[in-house]
């Protein structure tokens, strides 16, 4: 869990009214200025106190729970993996990946194989279909 505090704003007016009137109220002050009244620094801090009152300032705490990433793990069922001990290899290596992948809380894993009766090996086919879905910035990886 990650907590975190800042400082909020939200304009009791809106953020258009509100720049509006700022900015009617600076040019107000700045004539003032120029024309030497007096105590136009107060006047200039008042206004700024007014300002700051007016977009409603506020402290937020906030309590997030962290999404974890997406790992995909997608096993090659395609014909080129019938020759020799390629298809056992890969199948003892898929299981102990993702049985190791599986003990990372901060990981999603999804796993695929590959349609051994298409023609050809499309494994970019399949990582886009099940990864759709996953924001970019919480993909971890893909094997």
């Amino acid at each position: 869990m990650i907590d975190a505090t800042r400082l909020g704003f939200e304009p009791f007016l809106g953020w258009p009214i509100l720049w509006a009137i700022v900015a009617i109220a600076a040019l107000a002050w700045i004539a003032y200025a120029i024309l030497r009244g007096r105590a136009w620094l107060t006047r200039g801090l008042a206004l700024t106190l007014v300002a700051a009152a007016l977009s409603n300032p506020s402290l937020v705490k906030e309590e997030r729970e962290p999404l974890p990433s997406v790992a995909a793990v997608i096993l090659d069922r395609s014909e080129s993996m019938e020759f020799g001990a390629r298809e056992t290899a890969a199948t003892a290596a898929y299981a102990a990946l993702t049985a190791e992948l599986e003990t990372d809380p901060s990981l999603e894993v999804r796993v695929m194989e590959s349609d051994p009766g298409a023609d050809g090996t499309h494994l970019y086919g399949a990582l886009e279909g099940l990864m759709a879905d996953v924001p970019r910035d919480r993909i971890a990886g893909a094997i």
